[in-house]
């Protein structure tokens, strides 16, 4: 028979690729707490990098004080105004302007979070366990247990403290990073999920298993997680 002789160093590089492509195939799994607080960053978060009509009323929200504030100091201009009644009127709007933000944070927080203590939000607080792998998202919660393939993940998403991985273009998996060891645990999950996305991405749409994914979106939890 004939035979093929590899250099070591392509036969070093082969068995490398092989044991990372190996790893990366892994289910990876972490397990975590959802908060109100948790689902009240996501929704701002949503809001400022999603929609729209948010981010008009972000911009919106942000300028009324400080317009006020000017119109009110202009309508109340003395004759001889000084230079101090200058440096105030500079002030107040900048001040203003720089607590508005805040403020308008604040305000939306506190409303979702009434929004959400009046509703039956089982399995969307409480304890929460997810894992991926090339087939898709598993979550199992006290009351469900779901999965989801990669066909019906629409993005997945980074912040400093948590990874949102979407269903819709309104419905997310919330997972904080404090839910795992260090840092560079969170970024080898992100960074798997994105290989699982994008090479489920890359097949022919035939492969998709529309049962079940309506299995999945049917469950109790189906909105957040």
């Amino acid at each position: 028979g004939l035979g093929v002789v590899f250099p070591l160093d392509q036969i070093s590089t082969i068995l490398l690729q092989r044991h990372i492509i190996s790893e990366r195939n892994r289910p990876v799994q972490v397990d975590f707490d959802i908060s109100m607080d948790d689902l009240a960053t996501f929704n701002q978060y949503h809001g400022m990098h999603q929609s729209r009509m948010a981010k008009c009323s972000y911009w919106v929200s942000i300028a009324i004080l400080p317009a006020m504030s000017l119109l009110i100091l202009y309508l109340l201009t003395p004759e001889n105004p000084t230079l101090l009644y200058w440096v105030v009127c500079f002030l107040v709007p900048l001040a203003l302007l720089f607590y508005s933000p805040r403020l308008y944070q604040s305000g939306l927080r506190k409303m979702m979070i009434r929004a959400m203590i009046s509703g039956d939000n089982r399995g969307t607080f409480g304890h929460h366990t997810i894992s991926i792998d090339e087939n898709g998202l598993n979550e199992r919660t006290e009351v469900n247990n779901s999965h989801w393939s990669w066909f019906g993940i629409e993005t997945i998403e980074q912040t400093d403290d948590y990874i949102y991985i979407y269903i819709s273009s309104l419905m997310a998996h919330i997972i904080p990073k404090r839910a795992f060891t260090n840092a560079e645990q969170a970024d080898e999950f992100f960074s798997s999920a994105e290989i699982f996305l994008a090479r489920c991405k890359a097949q022919p749409v035939s492969g998709v298993n529309p049962e079940q994914d309506l299995q999945s979106i049917t469950g109790k939890n189906a909105s957040l997680g």
